[in-house]
């Protein structure tokens, strides 16, 4: 994919366009300990940002509470999944429909918001061979992919997990400043936690965001919206613009990338996998299927079958793979 490709949802930028952009994004990042100044250090474990060493020093109290290696991977696609022009604006017009941003009268209080993620592999198939009892749970490699489960206000309880991290308030409030600077003060203006759900709730971060105006009349126009089924050139499916429909608009298209040129693609890890055998809980009782045993739900398996039964490519599989009994 390139920013010259041609194609019904927006210029697709390309491998160097998106790592450019990281880059401007993750360069602006306030110290997690002050919060007044910009972040020159990092966490070696995590890749927090401090402006200095007696500020990392000072935090560790309360952030070893969270610092967990083997995370660093779903920050940096988050990362990047906002990095993507295509995908970020998006992104902007899931969280207007969501948060109803059209229908506030002033843009004066920031928005917030929570967008669970979880990593699947891109066959569908190989999806599904996680839901069988006999599937084997380990490290053996397998590419996965982000893909977005569902979004939610901050203020929403997702089933008494850990608590989430505020934003910075002086951040906050020193971010609106820089976007008023730059004409936008009009414009929306919030932030936004990815959350990853493997096992218990795990921060993976929060960017603050303004709501661009091109965004703004994507959702005032309400076209319909053109889904790809597949990985192969054909026709798209049509659906109106919804919430549920970007959210199966951009997973789409982050599984249409087959090459990585979006660099949204990783290794999944035991975890990973665990967490889609644990969303047969809740997807076989809405078949009205029995499950295994010794398996349990949450608000983060939940959230990847809302996933499932909102996006087309799950529906017709899933009931082949129900009726035909695929269990063992």
């Amino acid at each position: 994919m390139s920013s010259t490709s041609s194609n019904p949802y927006g210029p697709s930028p390309s491998r160097k366009e998106v790592k450019q952009a990281r880059r401007v994004l993750c360069s602006g990042s306030f110290c997690r300990n002050c919060s007044t100044k910009r972040g020159i250090k990092q966490c070696s474990n995590c890749k927090t940002v401090y402006c200095s060493r007696e500020c990392q020093k000072a935090d560790w109290p309360e952030h070893k509470a969270f610092c967990v290696k083997g995370e660093l991977d779903v920050k940096k696609l988050c990362q990047t999944l906002m990095s993507n022009i295509l995908l970020r604006r998006y992104i902007e017009v899931l969280i207007i429909l969501k948060l109803k941003l059209l229908h506030k009268p002033d843009n004066e209080e920031p928005f917030r918001a929570q967008i669970i993620v979880g990593f699947e592999p891109p066959a569908i198939s190989d999806f599904f061979q996680f839901f069988k009892p006999s599937a084997v749970i380990d490290n053996s490699p397998l590419q996965g992919m982000l893909q977005i489960h569902q979004i939610f206000p901050e203020d929403v309880d997702l089933g008494g997990f850990s608590k989430s991290v505020p934003f910075p308030k002086c951040e906050l409030d020193q971010r609106r400043i820089d976007s008023c600077l730059l004409g936008l003060g009009a414009l929306p203006f919030g932030f936004i936690q990815f959350i990853h759900g493997s096992g218990e709730k795990i921060l993976v971060g929060s960017m603050d965001l303004t709501i661009e105006e091109e965004s703004m009349d994507l959702a005032r126009q309400g076209n319909d919206l053109e889904i790809p089924l597949d990985l192969e050139a054909g026709t798209p499916l049509k659906m109106p613009l919804s919430e549920w429909g970007c959210i199966e608009l951009i997973n789409a298209l982050i599984r249409r990338d087959s090459g990585n040129q979006w660099l949204l693609r990783m290794n999944m890890e035991q975890k990973h996998k665990q967490a889609i055998k644990d969303a047969s809980v809740p997807f076989f009782a809405l078949f009205g299927a029995s499950f295994p045993n010794g398996l349990t739900s949450s608000a983060f398996t939940d959230a990847m079958v809302a996933k499932m039964m909102h996006e087309s490519i799950y529906v017709e599989y899933a009931e082949k793979f129900v009726r035909n009994r695929e269990l063992a």
